[in-house]
Formats: C-alpha cells, sequence, structure tokens
C-alpha cells in the first residue's frame, strides 16, 4: 500500500517540520522518526511501506505499526481504493494533525456507533460458491496481471528464473506502473549499458532496485529515479 506526502501549511523547498510535531508525547520515538522521514520529501511523493521496511532495514510490521500511531492522531489519513467493483490497496497520506475538538469528535462518533460483533450463539453465513461475476473479474485481473509482467519480462535485459521473477512481481502490483516507467530510465542510462552488470530480475523486484539513484545524465542535475526530491 502506498504512502503520500500531502501538502501542509508550511511547505517550501527545504525539510520544514514543526517542533510540536517532533516533541509530541504521546508518538514513540520510531512513529517520530517515520513521520520525519515522510515529512522530509516535497508533497506528492509516495513510496510504499515495502520499500520503507526495505530502506530502513525494519520489518514491515514495525512500520506497519508506526503509521497506526500516526493515523490515530491525525499524521496520516487512510482512504480505500476500489479496483471496479472490489477493494483495492490502501493508500495513506500525510496531513496536519487532528485538533482537541477533532480527536474528542472522533471519539463521540465511535461511541454513539452500535456494536457490530455477533451473537456468541449466531452462526457465521458460509458461501460454497463464488459467484460467476467474481470469477470473471478474479480472471480478468490475473490476465492483466500476465500481461503486465510480461511486458516487463520482455523489456528486462537479463532473462533467468522466470517464475521467481514473476512471484516478485505479483508482490509489487500495485506499484507497476513506477517500476515501469523506472526500467525504462534503467534502460536508456548510459550507467546501464553493459547488460552484464544488471542483477537478475528477481533480484531487482524483491530488492525494489527501481528506488536505486543512478548519476545524472549528461546535461541534468542529479536527482532521485523516484521523483524530484
Amino acid at each position: 500500500m502506498p504512502v503520500i506526502r500531502g501538502h501542509h501549511n508550511f511547505d517550501d523547498k527545504y525539510a520544514q517540520i514543526p517542533n510540536n510535531f517532533l516533541r509530541d508525547s504521546r508518538l514513540s520515538l520510531k512513529a517520530i522518526g517515520l513521520l520525519a522521514q515522510l515529512m522530509s520529501h516535497s508533497p506528492g511523493w509516495n513510496v510504499s511501506i515495502r520499500t520503507l521496511a526495505l530502506s530502513n532495514k525494519v520489518s514491515r510490521d514495525q512500520i506497519t505499526s508506526a503509521m497506526k500511531e500516526l493515523e490515530k492522531l491525525g499524521y496520516i489519513t487512510r482512504s480505500q481504493q476500489r479496483d471496479g467493483t472490489r477493494f483495492a490497496e490502501a493508500v495513506y497520506t500525510t496531513r496536519d494533525p487532528f485538533t482537541e475538538a477533532e480527536l474528542a469528535a472522533a471519539k463521540l462518533s465511535a461511541a454513539e456507533l452500535p456494536s457490530t460483533e455477533k451473537s456468541a450463539t449466531e452462526k457465521p453465513t458460509t458461501k460454497n460458491t463464488i459467484p460467476k461475476e467474481q470469477q470473471s473479474k478474479e480472471k480478468q485481473i490475473k490476465n492483466e496481471y500476465e500481461e503486465s509482467f510480461e511486458l516487463f519480462w520482455k523489456a528486462y535485459p537479463r532473462k533467468e528464473n522466470k517464475p521467481k521473477a514473476a512471484k516478485e512481481f505479483a508482490k509489487l502490483l500495485g506499484e507497476k506502473d513506477l517500476l515501469m516507467k523506472q526500467l525504462q530510465v534503467w534502460v536508456n542510462h548510459p550507467a546501464k549499458a553493459d547488460r552484464g552488470y544488471w542483477p537478475h530480475a528477481e533480484r531487482w523486484l524483491r530488492d525494489c532496485r527501481f528506488n536505486d539513484e543512478l548519476p545524472p545524465m549528461p546535461g541534468q542535475t542529479n536527482r532521485n529515479i523516484v521523483g524530484d526530491f
């Protein structure tokens, strides 16, 4: 699931983080550190929880735990995307934290909600068959994935161990547009002209190498290939 750096009322071309953000005693040091890292990027920058875990050498559970802390106090908001008629991945966006009034209103709303827990005697309903519409949608998603992976495989210079590469590609399906774009950057970059030094496709995907910073092209300034910072 992606995390997007939203717009704030103190944005400038330098990293500016209010002291009260960094000194919020309700947050753990882990959550404050993640918030500072997210806020150091420009508005619109986005990255996945998986990539954050890899770049910080921690587990995804640790990143998710910190995200929950930030969400609870309003530093980030979560929205649910839809893929046709089905829910797709959640998207987190940074924002200014909740005010005391907003926190109080949120607690009141939660208290007024009716309980959705089922009684101990109520038997859960089960479905023995999958509707044809759902089967059709799942088949369509599978076909789209297979087509996307084949395009990636055709473009990637080193073609060893296709099954393992396919498994890693499936984990990054939500980031396929980004990685395909950055693959073209790699393919056309002079520093990557020697295809013999490219990692295997499986490793390139597993380690999110599309986030690597490449040397600047002639006439360009240095930048990170996932977006301007």
